[in-house]
């Protein structure tokens, strides 16, 4: 794992397999639907390589200065106004995408490390899982911790809602996927 990302985001195609050396991006999702904006987690842990030559298909139009571990996810939220990323600081970070500030942060207590992280469909909530199994929604305009959904035999790798919001695949670290009614 890397030391240190930083979540950037940015115009343009998205980053070739390729890296000349460097580990690829941490993380990469777009845009809702019809956008071209793409937010990407590039690792920035010393010491850099020679720069690439693909480095300069990017041009940032913001770069988050997300906290010391390395992102494991960034995702928009629905409405394209607001990101939410995971790190392995064991916290989850929205973040308002006009101005890279951190809108809230969400942190289990006692603190978890995190599995994967998704939007619900309407935006208003964030499903976490953690490392132990728990999978627990968030209410992503309060950081309330509003629900435990349930657990999960063994850590969730990543989750996704369904487009309607009524089911969740939560995929586990052995490689089975798991299909759950959302309460």
């Amino acid at each position: 794992m890397l030391d240190r990302c930083t979540a950037l985001l940015a115009y343009g195609p998205p980053p070739p397999q390729a890296h000349y050396g460097t580990p690829p991006p941490q993380a990469y999702g777009t845009a809702p639907p019809g956008g071209n904006l793409r937010a990407v987690a590039l690792p920035t842990a010393p010491p850099m390589p020679v720069p690439r030559p693909d480095a300069a298909r990017f041009k940032p139009v913001l770069t988050l200065p997300t906290r010391p571990g390395a992102v494991e996810a960034v995702l928009w939220a629905p409405d394209g106004k607001t990101l939410a990323t995971s790190s392995e600081d064991k916290t989850v970070r929205i973040w308002d995408a006009a101005t890279g500030t951190t809108v809230r942060t969400l942190t289990e207590s006692p603190a978890e490390a995190i599995g994967s992280v998704d939007y619900a469909p309407d935006g208003k909530s964030l499903v976490v899982g953690y490392e132990n199994g728990t999978i627990r929604r968030w209410d992503a305009a309060t950081g309330d911790t509003s629900h435990v959904m349930g657990t999960t035999s063994l850590p969730p790798r990543t989750l996704a809602y369904a487009p309607d919001g009524k089911t969740l695949a939560i995929a586990l670290v052995d490689g089975t996927v798991q299909i759950v009614p959302t309460p």
